[in-house]
């Protein structure tokens, strides 16, 4: 479980790159590959692939037992309705 908002950007990470190995991600990794950039290469800079779902790291994250204020925290999602309210 996610304790810090460093746990929760580390699951996001292990996320994505993930994806990169998944069927989804098949153009980008053929894109990476096709630019020189080998798989230990995309190992040490932890390079991922992110859908066009937006839901799809919420729902995962969820599954790990993040909920969403952490991931908010974290810089990983928005608020529908709060995306446009100052700080200030």
């Amino acid at each position: 479980i996610a304790r810090t908002q460093y746990d929760v950007l580390e699951k996001a990470c292990l996320y994505y790159e993930k994806q990169l190995y998944l069927p989804e991600g098949e153009i980008a990794l053929r894109y990476l590959l096709d630019r020189g950039i080998n798989r230990d290469i995309i190992s040490k800079f932890r390079l991922g692939f992110a859908q066009e779902r937006r839901s799809n790291l919420k729902g995962e994250l969820n599954k790990v037992g993040i909920d969403q204020q952490m991931m908010v925290d974290a810089g990983l999602i928005i608020v529908p309705g709060e995306a446009n309210k100052s700080t200030y």
